[in-house]
C-alpha cells in the first residue's frame, strides 16, 4: 500500500502540471516499471526513466541523473554492483516433449471457469488425464458461458469439478480447496487465472479500482498457495497481462497488478525449486478473454495489433509448459505496434538492399520491409526483358535474395561473414513486372515458425500486396550435400558443337550481357546437362548509394546455374517454378564453375551440383522444377547438339524407350573417335566404345548403344538400331531398286500422309532399313506405317520395333536430314 500511495502521489504531481517534461522514478527493487509506463503513454510529453538501483551507493544520485538526462522518451535501466542492464523481450522457442502432470494429478484453475484459463486447462486435461477443480464467483445455472464450459469438459471425458469461492476470501478459498481434494485428491499444480479488469485513466483511478484488480492476481494467489501443500506442488501457472510488461494507456491499475503477480511468481521459483512456475504475460486474445468482453479486440486490429487465437495460445501455453528450460516469466503477443517502453535490445537492421524501408520489425521474430525497384535503381531489369518489350520481369534468383535478407536479419546472420541461409520450399508463384517508366514497391515478410526456421514471402505493389509472387522457407546456413552428380570426366569432355553466346542466347533465352555466363557445353541430353559457367561480369546490381552486399552471390551467376537445362527442352519455353531444397555456396560467380544437373523423370524435377573447376562442391540445388510458358516453332536448320533432346522427348511421347545424343563431328576426328565421343556423351564421361568384329558397338557399361554417322553429325542412342541420311533426290527407278516393291510402296503412303516429297519419304524408308540391319533384323525386313505425328515425325513398325523417322534441317547441311531410331516400346 506505501509503494502504491508514492507511485499515485507522483504520478497525480506529473499530470497536475502540465508544464512538466520529465518524471524519474526510482526504486529497490522491481515493481512499478508498468506504472510509469502507463504515465508515460498518457502523457507522453514527459520523458520518463525507471531507476532500479541500491540507493545506499553513493554513486547513485550520480547515476540516476546520468540516466535521466539521457532519456528524451522512455528509459528503464537496473543499476547492481557497477553492472548496467536494461530490460528487453528476446524470443523464446520452446522445445518440450511432455507435460509435468498425469492421470493422477489434481489441477486448481481459479478465473470462474471461463475464458482463457478454461480453454487451457481443459487442452491440458484433455493430454494429461489430470482432474480440474475449478473456482469462480459464478453459478453455473446463472452463467450460460459457465454452464456450457463444463459440459465441454464431460464430453471431452474430463473430471472437472466447479465450486464457488471468490480468490481473495482466503477462507473460502481454504474451504472449497479442502472439499475438492476429499473428493479428487491433494492439488498438485494451479493454475491461476484469477483478474479483473476496467479500463480508467490514471486521473480516474481510485482506491477500490486498484484494490478490485491487484488483489485477484496477488492475494488471490497468496490465498490459493495457501490452501494448498506446496511441497506436492509440481507446476504453478499464473496468467498475466503483457500491459504490465509495456504498461497501456488506462491501465495503470492493471499494469502494476500483472508487474506484481509475475514478479511474485519468480520470488516463489527460487524458494520452491522443485516446482516449475510459469508466469504467461498474454496480449489479446481472440474470440475468448478480457479483450473480447471489453470489446478492445477490433479497434486494436485497426491499429495494427494483431491477436492470439485460441488455437495458438493453447499451444504456446503447452509449450511453454512441457519445456523445462522455459523462462519462468514469458511474454506472449501478437504484433503490438509502436511501442515507446519496450525494448528488443536490437540495433539497427544490416544495410541490405531489399531492407530499405521496415515496416514491421520484432527482432528474432518477424520482419516486413518495402523496397522501391525501378530501371534506375536496379540496372539488371533492363538486362531481363522478355520479347524486347518495354516491362522487366524481376529476375528470380532476385526473389531468392530478397527471401535470404530478410530471414539472414530474423536469424541473425552477420552479412560480412556468415554463410547464406539455406532456401526450402521454394516456389516461382507469379512474374514481378517493372516498366521501365515506373517504380514498383517489392515486400518482403518473413516470420520465425520454429527454432532456425524463417517462412519468407515477396508481394509487390503492381497487386496491391495481395499476392504472393515468390515463397520459401530459410534455414540456417549449411554445407552442400553431394547427390552424386558430379563426374569430373563429363566436366572433363570437350565442348560440343555449339556457340551458347550465338545459338543459345537470342534465340531461346532473353537474357542480356551480365546474365550470359554459360561458357561451353560439354554433355547435353533430355535428362543430363554438364556446362562450364564463365565468371560473373563484376558489375553492379544496384544504383550509386544503394547497398550493395548480396548474400547469394551474383544473382547471374545463379540464373546460369538453371540456363543449361534449355537444351535439355530446347523447343519449350521454360520458367522456374520451384526448388525443394537450395543450399547456396559461398561467392556464387566469383570464379568459372561447372553445372552437373540430372533430370528425375518419376519426380519432374531436376536435382543440380554445381562445382569449382578443381571438381570441388560449391552449391547443390534438390528438386528443382519448372514451368512451360510457351512453345517455340522448329529451327529451319537445328543445330545438332539440340536435336538430340528433342528426338529424346519425341520417343516419351510416342510411348517407346531410348536415349538420344547429337553432335557435330570433331575436326579431323575419324568415325570412330566421332562414335566413342557421342556414347561418352550419351552414358557418362567414363563410358569406353569397343567394336565387335562385325562391326557392332558395345560399352565397357554392358548397355545397348546404336551409332550413326552422316552429314558431319554423329548420333548415338540407347537403343538396338539409329540411322542418320541425307536426303538422296533420285529417279523412282532408282528407289524401286533400292527399297523393294514393299518399301517403295510404303515410301508413297509415307510422302502422302505426311505431306512431304517422295525423296524424303523414301530416305525414311531407307533409314529404317538400315536401323534394322543395325539392330540385328535381315535386310530387307518390310516395314508397315504405324502413325504420323505433329511436326513431321512418322514411326514405321516391324513385328514388335518400332522406328521413329524425322527429316529436318541441319545447320549448316544443303539437303534435310533423315534420323531413324528404332526401338521398342518404353516400360
Amino acid at each position: 500500500e506505501e509503494r502504491l500511495a508514492t507511485l499515485r502521489s507522483g504520478a497525480k504531481a506529473v499530470l497536475a502540471a502540465k508544464d512538466v517534461r520529465r518524471c524519474v522514478l526510482v526504486q529497490r527493487e522491481p515493481g512499478a516499471a508498468g506504472f510509469a509506463k502507463t504515465l508515460h503513454l498518457e502523457a507522453p510529453w514527459v520523458a520518463t526513466t525507471v531507476v532500479t538501483a541500491d540507493l545506499d551507493d553513493p554513486a547513485a544520485p550520480d547515476l540516476v541523473a546520468a540516466e535521466a538526462a539521457a532519456t528524451d522518451r522512455f528509459r528503464e535501466v537496473e543499476h547492481d554492483g557497477g553492472v548496467r542492464r536494461e530490460p528487453v523481450l528476446t524470443p523464446v522457442e520452446p522445445n518440450g516433449t511432455d507435460l509435468p502432470l498425469g492421470p493422477g494429478d489434481v489441477l486448481l484453475v481459479t478465473g470462474g471457469g471461463k475464458g482463457i484459463s478454461a480453454e487451457c486447462a481443459l487442452a491440458l486435461a484433455r493430454e494429461s488425464g489430470t482432474r480440474l477443480v475449478l473456482l469462480g464467483r459464478s453459478a453455473p445455472d446463472g452463467d450460460a458461458e459457465l454452464a456450457a464450459n463444463l459440459e465441454r469438459m464431460a464430453a471431452a471425458g474430463v473430471t472437472a469439478r466447479y465450486l464457488r469461492a471468490d480468490v481473495t476470501d482466503a477462507a473460502r478459498v481454504a474451504a472449497a480447496v479442502a472439499e475438492a481434494e476429499a473428493e479428487l485428491g491433494p492439488v498438485t499444480a494451479v493454475l491461476h487465472g484469477a483478474g479483473g479488469n476496467v479500463p480508467k485513466l490514471l486521473e480516474e483511478l481510485t482506491d477500490e479500482d486498484y484494490a478490485r484488480t491487484i488483489d485477484p492476481k496477488v492475494a488471490g494467489l497468496e490465498a490459493v498457495l495457501a490452501a494448498v501443500d506446496t511441497a506436492r506442488l509440481r507446476l504453478v501457472v499464473t496468467f498475466g497481462s503483457m500491459t504490465g510488461r509495456a504498461g497501456l494507456r488506462g491501465e495503470a491499475h492493471y499494469a502494476v497488478a500483472n508487474e506484481w503477480q509475475s514478479d511474485l511468481v519468480e520470488r516463489l521459483a527460487a524458494e520452491l525449486p522443485h516446482c516449475r512456475f510459469r508466469a504467461v504475460e498474454w496480449s489479446l486474445w481472440s474470440g475468448v478473454g478480457m479483450g473480447e468482453r471489453l470489446g478492445s479486440v477490433e479497434n486494436l486490429s485497426r491499429a495494427g495489433v494483431t491477436t492470439i487465437t485460441p488455437d495458438q495460445g493453447v499451444r504456446i501455453l503447452r509449450d511453454l509448459v512441457a519445456d523445462p528450460a522455459a523462462p519462468v516469466v514469458a511474454v506472449v503477443t501478437g504484433r503490438f505496434g509502436e511501442m515507446p517502453t519496450v525494448s528488443f535490445g536490437a540495433g539497427e537492421l544490416p544495410l541490405l538492399r531489399f531492407l530499405e524501408r521496415p515496416r514491421v520489425s520484432y527482432p528474432g521474430v518477424e520482419l516486413v520491409a518495402d523496397a522501391e525497384v525501378s530501371w534506375g535503381n536496379d540496372p539488371y531489369l533492363a538486362e531481363h526483358v522478355f520479347g524486347g518489350g518495354t516491362e522487366a520481369v524481376l529476375p528470380g534468383t532476385v526473389g531468392m535474395e530478397i527471401m535470404a535478407q530478410a530471414a539472414a536479419a530474423l536469424l541473425g546472420l552477420d552479412p560480412e561473414g556468415d554463410a547464406a541461409p539455406v532456401l526450402t520450399g521454394v516456389e516461382f508463384l507469379r512474374a514481378i513486372a517493372v516498366p521501365e517508366d515506373a517504380t514498383v514497391t517489392v515486400r518482403v515478410a518473413a516470420l520465425r515458425t520454429a527454432p532456425g526456421r524463417v517462412a519468407t514471402v515477396v508481394r509487390c505493389s503492381t497487386t496491391n500486396f495481395q499476392v504472393e509472387h515468390f515463397r520459401a522457407v530459410c534455414e540456417p546456413p549449411a554445407k552442400p550435400e553431394e547427390a552424386g552428380l558430379v563426374r569430373p570426366e563429363n566436366a572433363a569432355l570437350p565442348p560440343m558443337a555449339i556457340d551458347p553466346r550465338s545459338e543459345l542466347y537470342g534465340p531461346m533465352l532473353f537474357h542480356g550481357p551480365r546474365f550470359r555466363l554459360m561458357g561451353d557445353i560439354r554433355r547435353a541430353d533430355a535428362m543430363h546437362v554438364t556446362a562450364r559457367l564463365l565468371p560473373d561480369t563484376r558489375v553492379d546490381w544496384f544504383g550509386r548509394y544503394l547497398p550493395g552486399r548480396l548474400l547469394l552471390g551474383d544473382p547471374a551467376a545463379r540464373d546460369a546455374y538453371m540456363q543449361p537445362l534449355a537444351l535439355c527442352a530446347p523447343t519449350v519455353l521454360a520458367i522456374p517454378a520451384g526448388v525443394d531444397r537450395l543450399v547456396p555456396g559461398p561467392h556464387a560467380g566469383a570464379t568459372p564453375a561447372f553445372v552437373h544437373a540430372r533430370y528425375r523423370r518419376d519426380d519432374a524435377c531436376w536435382d543440380m551440383e554445381v562445382t569449382d573447376e578443381d571438381g570441388a562442391l560449391i552449391e547443390t540445388w534438390e528438386g528443382f522444377r519448372t514451368r512451360v510458358v510457351e512453345k517455340f516453332p522448329l529451327p529451319g536448320g537445328w543445330v545438332p547438339a539440340l536435336l538430340g533432346p528433342y528426338v529424346e522427348h519425341a520417343l516419351v511421347a510416342f510411348g517407346l524407350a531410348g536415349r538420344a545424343a547429337l553432335d557435330g563431328d570433331p575436326d579431323g576426328a575419324s568415325r570412330r573417335e566421332a562414335a566413342a565421343l557421342a556414347v561418352r556423351r550419351l552414358l557418362g564421361g567414363d563410358v569406353e566404345l569397343r567394336h565387335r568384329p562385325d562391326g557392332r558397338p558395345e560399352t565397357s557399361t554392358g548397355d545397348t548403344v546404336s551409332i550413326a554417322h552422316g552429314a558431319g553429325i554423329t548420333l548415338a542412342t540407347t537403343t538396338p538400331g539409329c540411322d542418320l541420311e541425307t536426303v538422296a533426290h533420285r529417279d523412282r527407278d532408282v528407289w524401286a531398286g533400292l527399297l523393294g516393291p514393299d518399301g517403295f510402296a510404303l515410301a508413297g503412303a509415307l510422302a502422302e500422309a505426311v505431306a512431304e516429297d517422295f525423296d524424303t519419304a523414301a530416305t525414311r524408308v531407307w533409314t529404317a532399313a538400315e536401323s534394322a540391319v543395325k539392330a540385328g533384323l535381315p535386310a530387307g525386313t518390310p516395314f508397315t506405317l504405324d502413325s504420323v505425328h505433329e511436326d513431321g515425325w512418322a514411326v514405321l513398325a516391324v513385328g514388335d520395333a518400332r522406328v521413329a523417322t524425322l527429316a529436318a534441317g541441319m545447320r549448316g547441311v544443303a539437303e534435310p536430314v533423315v534420323l531413324g531410331v528404332l526401338t521398342g516400346a518404353a516400360e
